[in-house]
């Protein structure tokens, strides 16, 4: 297992004003949800009520494109989750000054305890990408008495974010690629695995599977498991129509891109996902645990109600909790 945490004499990391992640203080379950703000808002504080009362206590809300403000979304259910994760916030979507007075501002009016995850998000220029995003987590660290962490797939930004950072959320749900990119972390910190997840059958399989194909981004990694010819083959999609198509309710499936995912979704579903029955889903997350701190259960997993229903006795099984039926 992964030694996650380092300690010092004064509980510091060494680092750029990096304070450790007290996991203790925060009491962050060994799973988390992930939202996003593409639900009308009574859903949302509905996921939130039905994670809370399953034994969760950290929601991870992310940014994209079309979706509503993370910001907002956090108003929304702030007064349901303990703690709140912004997973992940882009320097490249809305400037590293702008984050801070957002974060210090939400803090200061709804008190919970919060998280800051920093990625680049969508990038042209992978150089330009690295240097904003580790400058903001630095700029961050120096301002912010909150734990940031750096939301990384690829070893070259793991390397450099985790001299600063307080923690990592690796875009890997399968523990031989946590154990892999974990190799780049330069300090001992905490790490959390973050992916697509949802209990099947579902009606939100082919969103799983089209979210399992975004998770393939690192050239690196392709190159070191030999998903070369699956890389390329995914590059041929316009993921962005297929994830707009979703948004509006309707079925990719008959979409001439959706033969690649259909051809290769047995080894997406089982590399870059976790999927299955109840049990499954426990054993895989249990796994995965052996090789970091936290899990957060990604999209389309809130989406779904049936998963939602489910999350109780996954916390349960994952905890060791007896079940009462």
């Amino acid at each position: 297992m992964i030694d996650r945490m380092v300690e010092s004499n004064q509980g510091k990391l060494q680092g750029i004003g990096v304070t450790k992640l007290d996991v203790t203080r925060f009491g962050i379950t060994k799973l988390g949800l992930n939202i996003n703000g593409d639900f009308e808002d009574r859903e949302l504080i509905e996921r939130a009520k039905i994670a809370k009362k399953s034994g969760i206590n950290i929601v991870w809300i992310g940014e994209f494109e079309g979706f509503k403000d993370p910001f907002y979304v956090a108003e929304l259910i702030a007064d349901i989750i303990d703690v709140i994760g912004f997973g992940i916030l882009s320097p490249l979507t809305r400037s590293c000054k702008e984050i801070l007075r957002l974060v210090d501002e939400f803090r200061r009016v709804k008190g919970n305890d919060v998280i800051v995850g920093i990625a680049p998000g969508n990038f042209d220029n992978p150089r330009r990408a690295l240097e904003m995003t580790v400058d903001c987590i630095k700029y961050l660290k120096e301002r912010l008495q909150m734990p940031v962490m750096a939301g990384c797939s690829s070893p070259l930004i793991t390397k450099r974010s985790s001299e600063v950072v307080d923690g990592i959320l690796f875009n890997y749900v399968k523990s031989e690629y946590i154990k892999w990119i974990s190799k780049y972390v330069k300090r001992k910190i905490f790490i959390a695995a973050y992916g697509p997840c949802l209990v099947l059958p579902s009606e939100f399989f082919e969103s799983l599977l089209l979210a399992s194909s975004i998770v393939i981004s690192s050239k690196r990694f392709v190159e070191d498991f030999g998903f070369g010819e699956l890389f390329n083959e995914i590059k041929k999609i316009d993921l962005q129509k297929l994830v707009e198509v979703r948004q509006s309710g309707k079925s990719i499936k008959n979409l001439p891109e959706y033969k690649i995912l259909d051809r290769y979704s047995d080894v997406l579903l089982g590399n870059f996902t976790i999927s299955g029955g109840e049990e499954v889903m426990a054993d895989k997350i249990k796994e995965l645990l052996n090789h970091c701190d936290h899990v957060i259960l990604g999209d389309p997993f809130f989406r779904d109600i049936n998963s939602m229903m489910s999350l109780r006795k996954i916390v349960k099984m994952v905890n060791g909790e007896t079940l009462v039926l």
